[in-house]
């Protein structure tokens, strides 16, 4: 149902739980357990998804919620930088940015990280994080400001009715960008992360179903990045539970961590 990509292109949490605490959050942040990944399974996979690659990809997104909490973030860089010679980023929502010491920033600088800002619309010192950039030769990049009518939610249809080739049709992020967590990639966070709206609201009647093998592929099972790419170019079972074609756009604000942000 898509064209399969030329190069694999992922995205992997350094973090679940984020400093910021949208409404709504793809991701779920809000609702998160204060996660950090391990940097052993991180280095892990990435040896593997090196060796199916080549090194090569289209890009690889450090991200979360928030991947500047991460305490061996620099660490990070390096063990990515390591195993790939790809453009590599790091996605911020930029509220640590000004307060990280020079040596981050010399991190970032010898492993070729971008430093990409997400702009929410809170206050950050967005002049003194310039100059810090500027100053070690970091690539700097802004995500544009979110207007009154941007902010948007992926509606969830928490039971599952949702037509699988209709939803993957009209998803708009599903397959182009893939989502690593301990050895598996799907082609999306929510099979990987739905587990943060099960355990928060777990005395509701909210509930996703356990992913399935269906919904992600084993990185160590794979045998070509061939087998990894094909394999997305068709829907997964939770596609069920994506309204797709029910783009909800709404102003931008903070969570409540009601699950009527999600639905």
């Amino acid at each position: 149902m898509k064209p399969m990509l030329k190069m694999l292109r992922f995205e992997v949490h350094v973090c679940d739980h984020c400093n910021l605490n949208c409404k709504g959050c793809g991701h779920f942040a809000p609702v998160a357990e204060k996660n950090f990944v391990n940097t052993a399974v991180l280095e892990r996979d990435f040896m593997r998804l090196s060796e199916l690659t080549g090194r090569k990809c289209e890009t690889v997104d450090l991200m979360g919620g928030e991947p500047l909490l991460h305490p061996e973030i620099m660490d990070i860089f390096r063990i990515a930088r390591k195993y790939f010679d790809t453009p590599i980023q790091v996605i911020t929502n930029g509220i640590l940015l000004a307060g990280q010491p020079d040596e981050f920033w010399r991190s970032c600088e010898q492993n070729h990280i971008t430093v990409v800002i997400s702009v929410y619309p809170v206050e950050i010192n967005i002049e003194k994080i310039k100059a810090q950039a500027l100053n070690f030769n970091v690539k700097l990049e802004m995500r544009p400001k979110f207007g009154e009518e941007d902010w948007h939610k992926s509606t969830i249809d928490i039971y599952g009715g949702q037509n699988i080739e209709t939803a993957y049709d009209n998803c708009i992020s599903g397959g182009t960008c893939l989502f690593l967590q301990d050895g598996r990639l799907a082609p999306c966070s929510r099979p990987l992360l739905s587990k943060h709206i099960n355990n928060y609201f777990s005395e509701s009647e909210y509930k996703f179903s356990e992913p399935s093998e269906e919904d992600f592929i084993d990185i160590f099972k794979a045998n070509s990045l061939f087998e990894i790419l094909e394999k997305f170019t068709r829907p997964i079972p939770y596609c069920r539970y994506c309204k797709t074609d029910n783009r909800v756009y709404t102003k931008w604000d903070l969570s409540k961590k009601q699950i009527g942000e999600w639905l």
